[in-house]
């Protein structure tokens, strides 16, 4: 099978690594594998899409028109001389809103030349006007039209991108003067429903279910495929003390947050909150990019990090992973935490509660703080090795990488041998 990956990036990042390791497990299996992507690296048949200048354009003509994933023709052009050229029997498509493809000119010649294609979901664009999610605001528009949006920011001349990311908790970009998001959300329904051999998959069992009340849900399958964990990297480290010690938390009780950019959509202020309230033997430690200074006496901020045995080390250390976020699409810190044998507090609210396997930590009401204290108390009551065994077997059973990858090849031959009549 000759099998093309489409995404922004690859080699780094969330969907970049997935794309890069899914890329090696085809072509163990004896399969062609080739994968397009505007930057990355870690992989021996790149087409790299377009240019930085092209982007640059792409992404000042969305925020004048309020379109996404509309412009970029050139280099979608040269992107589908590139796949007329290699041929695939399948495309697995995954991001298109990073301002590096016209996604309508691809869907339509996905369409005439019905090729077999895996839309992969990672947050909820595909299927709403244009949020990438939606659950915070409790807009359910999507369903409909997304007619009279109120929830799309202005753009502002004077503000940086950078600081409208940090503290807005609509996941939407802004634009400076129109919305447009009802247009986007007919246009995509038209398009997909175009394409006559379309899978879903949903990376966790909540966006799955979601996208089957979308627009998405003519689609010939539906599947919920879960994000994976690297077992071999992720696993519970012995010497917990003496990483404590390099942190200078040794025989501290530790509350482990971790997220690539600490923003309020992540609960900054309520981790803020939780060292207030926590006893003097207890810390709350974030890793990730964190501004600010004056921060409680029982916080402890480490910087991001990129090394996947430090980030083990640190989820092994800790004696109860957090986390605070009302919008997940899979969670993939949580499921990281649970393979290092460390048990997971979490909101009941989008996919967090799904990653949460019994004894493996509490859910708790959406934004009750006092049952969050109460879940880490009862949790405190116990040694951290009464968890860890339901953790481990939890993670090892749901996010093994070779279970997914199989899943995928599945879905590529039930796509490739269906007929090639529309629903």
């Amino acid at each position: 099978m000759r099998i093309l990956q489409i995404n922004p990036i690859v080699g780094h990042s969330s969907t970049g690594r997935a794309v890069s390791e899914l890329d090696r497990y085809f072509r163990q299996q004896g399969h062609e594998s080739f994968v397009a992507a505007m930057s990355g690296y870690g992989v021996d048949n790149i087409y790299f899409i377009g240019s930085s200048f092209d982007r640059k354009v792409h992404a000042s003509l969305s925020r004048i028109t309020g379109l996404e994933a509309h412009f970029s023709t050139g280099a979608t052009k040269k992107l589908i001389k590139y796949i007329e050229n290699i041929k695939p029997d399948v495309i697995r498509l995954g991001i298109a809103h990073s301002n590096y493809i016209n996604i309508f000119m691809l869907l339509d010649y996905i369409a005439k030349k019905d090729i077999p294609t895996c839309l992969v979901l990672n947050d909820c664009w595909y299927f709403t006007g244009k949020c990438m999610h939606f659950t915070t605001n409790k807009c359910y528009k999507w369903k409909e039209s997304c007619q009279g949006c109120k929830y799309y920011p202005k753009f502002s001349l004077n503000n940086k991108q950078d600081d409208f990311n940090k503290n807005s908790v609509t996941k939407v970009l802004p634009t400076l003067f129109f919305n447009n998001s009802q247009y986007m959300l007919k246009k995509k329904k038209e398009y997909f429903e175009r394409v006559p051999r379309l899978g879903v998959v949903g990376v966790s069992d909540w966006l799955t279910r979601t996208a089957k009340e979308s627009i998405l849900k003519s689609a010939k399958i539906i599947k919920r495929i879960y994000n994976w964990i690297d077992l071999k990297e992720f696993y519970p480290r012995e010497n917990r003390e003496e990483i404590k010690e390099k942190y200078n938390l040794k025989g501290k009780y530790i509350i482990l947050g971790v997220a690539s950019v600490w923003i309020e959509s992540k609960g900054l202020s309520s981790w803020l909150k939780l060292a207030e309230e926590i006893d003097e033997d207890s810390r709350v430690v974030l890793v990730g990019t964190l501004e600010g200074q004056n921060f409680p006496e029982r916080f402890v901020h480490i910087n991001q990090t990129r090394d996947v045995q430090e980030l083990a080390e640190i989820y092994s250390m800790a004696d109860v992973f957090m986390t605070f976020s009302m919008e997940e699409t899979f969670g993939k810190a949580s499921a990281e935490a649970l393979a290092c044998g460390t048990p997971v507090i979490c909101y009941n609210s989008t996919a967090n509660p799904e990653l949460v396997g019994e004894g493996c930590g509490k859910v708790v009401p959406v934004g009750d703080f006092n049952s969050i204290l109460s879940a880490l108390n009862e949790i405190k009551q116990k040694p951290k090795s009464f968890y860890s065994d339901y953790c481990i077997n939890y993670a090892q059973n749901n996010f093994k990488f070779e279970n997914s990858a199989e899943e995928y090849l599945k879905i590529f031959k039930e796509l490739t041998e269906t007929d090639n009549e529309k629903n």
